[in-house]
């Protein structure tokens, strides 16, 4: 046995250093043995978490599924690519992403085998609870706590009300949402639950959702998961000519939306709205629509009937980074519809853009209004209330007007380097509490 950065190796291999391994179900592609490509704003969240935890992820290992050839070509614009030789990173596919539930079934053997060994050459292990018919991150979750290693538990939704949800919309029937109370629900929550006792650290978006299964454990931390730099806010001479500007009820609203086109992101609701605004006697707007998937062509389809392809525009994906964040600039108002709950980046990317967001009040919304951004919520499942929730808006550009100055300042406290820092000192004090004081790897990297 050897030592790492003040970190026992327990690994056949002596000279290798061991690993901060990170599970996840975000799909990734092997471009070859050095190469994988992404999810291009998951790429840069992990080279700078990597940086930040300085000795403690010298070797970062992603395990997740195998995006196939077909998804990777069709997705690619939205991928980044990483080098293991260069960025330090390298994924470990468990299982092929595009694989039925009774075809995980059998490949599971293999997959839990690959865990153990992943999990062996660990030192951290990071990763949280699994769906019923895809359960590898949660056992990676056990082998890493019973096999003594630090580690991070990470779930980035309450979807507690989610089966309630999809009841209401018809997106599940009786049968499916009894099946979900009786089976799915009580297993979510034993994972939940086990993970706020056992883990390291443990990191729970959603104040309501730590609060509750955290009993006021100090391991347990409500969090944001932002994906902007301090340097990709909006500069203080470019928010004022926007303040300006905005003020003029004159002026086009610029709506945006940006992310899937996937049905539980409610962009249907979004037009249905909007609809709902111009019979109301707004038309000075414009309404961009910034991503792609499966609902696009439907989409399309309904902006034509609702009478709305003068003023909505589809603009397909863009790759996330410095020069899409700027992009955002030019919009006031970010809209939010999901019809389930949803917990997306988008929301603090618009902040940081110097935009106002009107969202159905699902928890992630409410509890972001609630900290002061510059959030106003209506009623869930409801498009008529968020169109006169734009009508007004529209009409009293005063108040868009400070919205957009509390989302701005929302961004400033809570950019992805002030939370990845809190996320650094936590797992490092998890490793010094673990390895003892004199662990190297537990000290500061002078980022925290």
């Amino acid at each position: 046995m050897r030592w790492y950065a003040g970190v026992r190796e327990e690994t056949a291999q002596a000279d290798e250093t061991p690993s901060y391994l990170i599970v996840v179900p975000v799909p990734a592609y092997a471009i070859d043995d050095n190469r994988f490509a992404i999810e291009s704003a998951f790429a840069e969240h992990l080279k700078l978490l990597r940086d930040r935890l300085g000795p403690l992820a010298r070797n970062v290992v992603i395990a997740a599924p195998q995006m196939s050839r077909d998804a990777y070509e069709r997705s690619k614009s939205g991928l980044a690519v990483l080098e293991r030789a260069n960025d330090g990173i390298r994924f470990a596919p468990l299982f092929p992403n595009d694989i039925g539930r009774l075809g995980f079934l059998g490949a599971l053997p293999g997959v839990l085998a690959k865990l153990r060994q992943e999990v062996k050459r660990a030192h951290v292990v990071h990763t949280g609870p699994s769906s019923i018919y895809r359960m590898f991150e949660f056992p990676a979750f056990l082998m890493g706590s019973l096999g003594g290693k630090v580690t991070i538990g990470v779930s980035d939704i309450d979807a507690r009300m989610t089966p309630a949800m999809n009841r209401r919309t018809g997106h599940w029937n009786r049968r499916q949402y009894w099946v979900n109370q009786l089976f799915h629900r009580p297993i979510a929550h034993l994972q939940l639950a086990a993970i706020a006792r056992m883990g390291s650290v443990v990191l729970y978006k959603g104040a309501k959702l730590a609060r509750d299964y955290g009993n006021g454990r100090d391991n347990v931390k409500n969090i944001l998961d932002a994906a902007y730099s301090a340097e990709d806010i909006i500069l203080p001479d470019e928010l004022a000519a926007k303040l300006e500007e905005v003020k003029h009820t004159q002026s086009v609203l610029r709506i945006c939306y940006f992310g899937r086109l996937t049905g539980y992101k409610g962009v249907d609701h979004m037009l249905r709205a909007l609809a709902h605004a111009r019979n109301l006697d707004l038309h000075n707007f414009v309404f961009d629509i910034i991503g792609d998937g499966d609902a696009r062509p439907a989409l399309e389809a309904l902006a034509g009937e609702l009478g709305l392809t003068d003023v909505t525009h589809f603009h397909g994906q863009m790759p996330f980074g410095r020069e899409f964040l700027r992009k955002l600039r030019r919009y006031h108002v970010l809209l939010a519809a999901p019809l389930s709950e949803d917990t997306p980046r988008s929301a603090l990317d618009a902040m940081a853009s110097g935009q106002a967001v009107l969202a159905y009040d699902t928890y992630y919304y409410h509890e972001l209004a609630e900290v002061g951004a510059g959030v106003e919520t209506v009623p869930w499942f409801e498009p008529e209330a968020l169109g006169r929730k734009v009508y007004e808006i529209a009409q009293d550009r005063a108040h868009l007007a400070h919205l957009i100055e509390r989302s701005a300042a929302f961004a400033q406290g809570n950019t992805q380097t002030i939370w990845l820092d809190r996320r650094v000192r936590w797992t490092q004090e998890a490793v010094r509490k673990k390895f003892g004081p004199s662990s190297h790897s537990a000290q500061s990297t002078g980022t925290a």
